[in-house]
């Protein structure tokens, strides 16, 4: 059986769901540039690797066209006759022109755009949302959900609150002054750019689980909470300890918390 609990478990809620849709189910990952299906849903990390991994397979296939047609004369006159197909090829897999991911579940339209494109592909993410907004897509999907069975429909509304909120800041503190006896400037110019006049700097060996530890700790106890009572724990970083397993695993295991959800 494919996935873990928690994908398991969604993947029989949507089977029994009365969903507008045709739920295929588990695939495989040469179904995915097969078209088995219109939709991929993934978690972050494998959805990213497919997504990578796609990327490279076209770049390295142009090489190889490349290399294909400059190997003789005649391979060189091949692709002037083939030329316009090429162009047409090239047009088709140009990631510039597929730009834009689509943020689902909000009140609103939100695309983000891959950070490293160009102006033709920051107009495809534009493209894209304006496209969303004259199809009425919130609309479209909020009627959908009023027709769902038990997914769209619920005896309550759930609702989540804050019952807690916990910080925790590296001892060591960096002044704009000390930080000017090493970079070439002053404790005028970074105010004045950035309001900034200290920042606090993690220890030799001090890791993002650890700064996130700290921090879970003092939520805990501002709410009230033990940490066996936790359902889950998401952890929101741009530098985590490693690539994989999630920081969040670790936090979660100096927690001593089993058999919950954890992902960064």
């Amino acid at each position: 059986m494919k996935g873990n609990e928690a994908v398991r478990g969604a993947a029989a809620i949507l089977n029994e769901a009365e969903l507008p849709l045709r739920f295929h189910g588990f695939i495989e990952g040469d179904d995915i540039a097969k078209g088995t299906t219109d939709v991929v849903v993934t978690d972050g990390f494998s959805g990213n690797v497919a997504l990578k991994t796609i990327e490279g397979t076209a770049g390295l296939f142009s090489q190889f066209l490349r290399a294909a047609f400059s190997q003789s004369i005649l391979s060189k006159l091949g692709y002037m006759l083939a030329k316009p197909a090429m162009t047409a090829l090239r047009e088709r897999i140009d990631p510039r022109h597929h730009n834009g991911g689509v943020f689902l579940g909000l009140n609103g339209i939100s695309v983000k755009s891959h950070g490293g494109m160009d102006d033709v592909g920051f107009a495809t993410a534009i493209g894209l949302a304006v496209d969303m907004v004259a199809d009425d897509l919130v609309g479209r999907i909020t009627a959908d959900m009023a027709h769902c069975g038990p997914i769209g429909r619920t005896s309550k509304m759930m609702k989540s609150v804050f019952t807690g909120c916990g910080a925790y800041l590296p001892q060591r503190k960096v002044s704009n002054e000390e930080l000017a006896k090493t970079v070439d400037t002053t404790d005028e110019w970074i105010i004045a750019r950035t309001g900034i006049s200290n920042r606090h700097i993690a220890a030799d060996g001090e890791m993002t689980s650890d700064l996130a530890y700290a921090a879970a700790v003092d939520a805990l106890a501002s709410a009230g909470l033990a940490a066996s009572e936790l359902d889950l724990i998401v952890l929101a970083t741009a530098t985590p300890d490693q690539t994989f397993p999630a920081t969040a695993t670790r936090v979660q295991a100096r927690l001593g918390v089993a058999g919950i959800p954890a992902f960064d």
